[in-house]
């Protein structure tokens, strides 16, 4: 009985030992990218994205969003909002945009993912369809982290998530 219990615990530890190895051969860096089309005119699609404080009613994830600054209504710097999810809070802020163009959007969490960006475009296609597309970059700084993430694809899968939420919430 206790050298089926040591030979499990050593077998963990030498998993948990190569899942980290590998995790550290992975490059941090990394993209995803994700495009659709969705039946609204390119202002309601702008308009839906950009109003960072509803995101919380069309996200699964996102629980709640509270805007910390907005020069559009009258404070100084860059918009800056948290997004408040079950277990954690992230800091988002707009780095930049152009109006019906393009947002680029950056969390500032630098202890498990360092300079995560959100590029979302915007292209009318006609007076009643909008190309959107997303791509995310950043840097995973956690080696079993960047193990998953690699293991299970998740990278562009964020991506086609995000955008097919909001697709969904919009239309």
């Amino acid at each position: 009985m206790i050298i089926t219990i040591v030979s499990i615990l050593i077998f963990l530890i030498i998993l948990i030992a190569v899942i980290y190895l590998i995790g550290s051969k992975i490059k941090p860096e990394y993209s995803a990218y994700a495009t659709t089309t969705i039946s609204k005119e390119l202002k309601t699609i702008w308009d839906f994205t950009t109003d960072f404080k509803n995101t919380a009613n069309w996200s699964d994830y996102i629980n709640k969003v509270e805007i910390l600054n907005d020069p559009r209504l009258g404070d100084e710097g860059k918009i800056t909002w948290l997004e408040h999810y079950d277990n954690f809070i992230i800091k988002l802020e707009c780095t930049d945009y152009v109006d019906y163009e393009y947002t680029e959007v950056l969390m500032l969490e630098p202890d498990l993912v360092a300079g995560t960006s959100w590029r979302i475009e915007f292209k009318a296609i006609d007076s009643s369809s909008t190309n959107v597309s997303i791509k995310i970059s950043g840097q995973i700084k956690n080696n079993f982290l960047r193990f998953f993430k690699k293991l299970f694809n998740s990278y562009d899968r964020d991506a086609q998530v995000m955008l097919e939420q909001m697709k969904n919430a919009v239309t």
